[in-house]
């Protein structure tokens, strides 16, 4: 039963961000940066539950809960890659609201479909290469001692901990990459600036006009990279 309601939101996942994507995609009064950038959280959305999710009800059908060493490999990274390139999204937005809000006169000319695509573009290139050189040290550790990991699917903590060799200098990147490289400073100075700016508009209304834009948004960074701090920091 319960792998029925797993597969059952598995797919409810799916169709709702195609959806949103399709939306984005033919509704012409949404070709607006925030939206382009929202499709490819929907879509990063699809590629993150696809990593681990149909593998988990596969072990959970088949009872062998077993993976072998080269698809978990490819299972860590391509499930940090989607990781990191949501972070990376998070952070466009949030320039897309500094934007909107600090500069609304020049705002269109500034975030072109064409610079919003370059934008996206280096979003999904940041992902893979921040988290590409802790990777290949992970895949070169050695395996010896067990080969048992208590989790669903292939995370970092629970690699690390049946992996010999010093994993010292894997833990201290992905702290930097946690810290530094997910571009939560880069989110936080923006909030400043449009705090700054909001806090000097004339008009109480254009103020809470202001502030409704970016709530959602604040909800989702607090969100994620409140969890993102309790699992891996």
């Amino acid at each position: 039963m319960m792998y029925a309601s797993i597969f059952q939101l598995y797919i409810l996942s799916l169709m709702g961000n195609r959806l949103i994507i399709t939306t984005v995609i033919k509704d012409r009064h949404l070709k607006k940066p925030m939206y382009f950038f929202l499709s490819n959280l929907s879509f990063k959305d699809i590629g993150h539950t696809t990593t681990f999710i149909p593998k988990m009800l596969l072990n959970y059908l088949s009872e062998k809960n077993s993976i072998c060493f080269f698809c978990c490999i490819i299972q860590l990274c391509v499930y940090f890659l989607f990781g990191m390139t949501e972070f990376f999204i998070i952070s466009l937005i949030s320039l897309d609201r500094y934007l909107a809000i600090c500069y609304p006169f020049r705002y269109a000319t500034i975030l072109t479909s064409g610079v919003c695509l370059k934008l996206a573009i280096g979003a999904w290139f940041g992902g893979f290469f921040s988290i590409l050189y802790q990777q290949v040290l992970t895949a070169n550790l050695p395996f010896c001692a067990s080969n048992v990991t208590n989790h669903f699917y292939c995370d970092a903590g629970p690699v690390l901990k049946i992996a010999g060799g010093d994993t010292h200098l894997i833990e201290a990147l992905g702290f930097l990459v946690a810290v530094v490289v997910s571009s939560l400073v880069f989110t936080l100075i923006s909030y400043f600036f449009i705090l700054c700016t909001i806090l000097r508009m004339p008009s109480t209304s254009r103020q809470q006009k202001a502030f409704s834009t970016c709530a959602s948004h604040l909800v989702v960074v607090s969100l994620l990279y409140g969890s993102a701090c309790f699992v891996y920091l």
